[in-house]
């Protein structure tokens, strides 16, 4: 199964993201292909499923250390799990029924997420603490630092919803994906500063 997971893992890699620059060097796709060959060998419940490459790719090209990209794609594949196992009652209900054959490195980490009632678990997806609002998304900022760096081209050559969407087609493609992540935080402690404030 493991040589398994190794080969389809390398042909999915091979694909993903091939049209970038960053993946025309060899090293590029090699910590590609390793993170997740270290995350199916890990996690062997799951292993490797078609569109992890996909899952995972953002995280090498933003985060210069390859370590960094796994914990963040690991950490990732649990939040998943999290979901699932809260949305999806038919998978929910396999790991239910076939706990007794789930080694015990397994049973620990589905008690950690079980263990939690339906509100703690609501929580624990949106960073909330008990009474507070969630916070915002980071894909709000993220949108919105877009947004920002094209205000001026916007104002001047928008005329109507068409112009709108023609400028932010533009874009598609011509992100630097690192600058718009890195406004985007700096919006997000801007607001944070400021929604802080009575």
């Amino acid at each position: 199964m493991a040589l398994f997971c190794k080969h389809i893992s390398g042909l999915d890699v091979n694909r993903t993201d091939r049209t970038l620059v960053f993946y025309e060097k060899k090293e590029n796709l090699s910590k590609l292909w390793d993170i997740l060959a270290v995350y199916a060998r890990i996690d062997t419940d799951v292993g490797y499923g078609q569109g992890m490459s996909d899952l995972c790719s953002p995280m090498i090209m933003l985060l210069n250390d390859e370590a960094d990209a796994f914990w963040c794609f690991e950490r990732l594949m649990r939040r998943l799990m999290m979901w699932a196992l809260e949305y999806d009652p038919d998978l929910y209900n396999i790991y239910e029924d076939s706990e007794d054959e789930k080694s015990e490195e397994s049973k620990g980490r589905l008690k950690s997420i079980r263990h939690y009632g339906k509100f703690e678990r609501e929580n624990m997806k949106n960073g909330a603490k008990n009474g507070e609002e969630p916070p915002l998304p980071i894909s709000i900022f993220l949108v919105a630092s877009v947004l920002k760096e094209k205000s001026a081209i916007l104002l001047q050559q928008a005329r109507g919803l068409d112009d709108v969407v023609k400028i932010l087609n533009d874009v598609n493609g011509n992100l630097d994906a690192k600058k718009a992540c890195i406004a985007a935080l700096k919006l997000h402690k801007k607001y944070l500063k400021k929604a802080k404030k009575p």
